[in-house]
């Protein structure tokens, strides 16, 4: 396993024609460290392009489409015993650049998120991709990167597809394992809320979904007709947040008093599930957000991500 920092540095300076291929379970980050390497002025400076093997329908949507073109050949054949060039009309199959493919030529980040998920002639072509870099007859430009990324299926959590060694072979696979420290500074960075921040730095057992499953906590407990019940993850944290920010800044007290409350119990369980939604009540009851109703009305980071939406 490697922390954040580890795996930049790692796929930093690996040659743009390997493929790694980043493994860990829901929401740890791994989009984001892509994210991250394609935009950092030491990273590699590259758009990024991000497919869902889950999300894909059909190969066409990855592959593209196939189209007959016409065009005309000259050919010699014999009158009367003698050559004579003439032009016959011919056809034959192309393939249409799919929507993603680059219109510039220039090189770019191909991220093949949850490879493993994808339908078996959606993950073939995934797999062509990432191990030749190029697809049918379309190279990726040169110098592009291809990531993959995968939930890993260890103790059968999750509805994926298990490589076999020749499809491992192809690929450096990285164990992406992020120090708690890493995401609360990046929480930090982003403008999370403190109290969501100091919960977490007081509870790291719920940040992530294995360490609350190992502390019992979450994964194993079921309700009465037996499902598992919703876990946290830092993905489902950060959007826990977003929608308290978003509340925040229409009403600062929207989550005051006993109905405030119940408020924030609901929209919590829906994000990081009822165990927990329990408990950062009671934190947010003792601790409040730590920020006036000033700060909440005037923070510029919210006020952006409200106009975008």
């Amino acid at each position: 396993m490697a922390d954040i920092a580890t795996v930049k540095s790692l796929l930093r300076k690996m040659s743009p024609s390997h493929t790694p291929m980043i493994q860990r379970i829901h929401g740890t980050g791994k989009t984001e460290v892509v994210r991250q390497l394609c935009a950092e002025p030491d990273g590699w400076n590259l758009r990024c392009c991000e497919l869902q093997g889950s999300q894909l329908s059909d190969v066409g949507d990855l592959i593209g489409l196939q189209k007959i073109i016409e065009y005309e050949e000259e050919v010699e054949v014999f009158v009367d015993g003698k050559p004579v060039k003439t032009t016959v009309k011919r056809q034959e199959t192309a393939w249409i650049p799919p929507y993603w493919f680059p219109k510039d030529g220039k090189p770019f980040c191909l991220f093949l998120d949850e490879i493993n998920r994808a339908a078996p002639p959606i993950k073939r072509a995934m797999m062509q991709i990432g191990n030749d870099h190029r697809l049918l007859n379309f190279a990726l430009p040169e110098g592009s990167r291809v990531i993959c990324a995968v939930n890993p299926n260890d103790e059968g959590d999750y509805d994926v597809e298990e490589f076999d060694e020749a499809e491992q072979d192809r690929f450096f696979e990285i164990e992406l394992s992020p120090d708690h420290s890493e995401t609360m500074d990046f929480w930090r960075k982003s403008h999370v809320l403190s109290v969501i921040i100091a919960y977490n730095e007081a509870n790291k057992g719920d940040t992530y979904p294995n360490a609350a499953k190992e502390a019992a906590k979450i994964s194993t407990k079921r309700n009465a007709n037996g499902k598992k019940q919703r876990g946290p993850s830092p993905r489902s944290w950060f959007k826990l947040n977003k929608d308290m920010q978003r509340a925040l800044a229409r009403n600062p007290h929207v989550y005051d008093g006993q109905e405030g409350r119940n408020r924030l119990e609901n929209l919590a369980k829906g994000w990081v599930g009822p165990n927990i939604a329990g408990r950062i009540v009671e934190f947010y009851k003792q601790h409040g957000l730590g920020l006036s109703p000033k700060d909440i009305l005037t923070a510029p980071k919210w006020t952006a991500d409200l106009d975008r939406e």
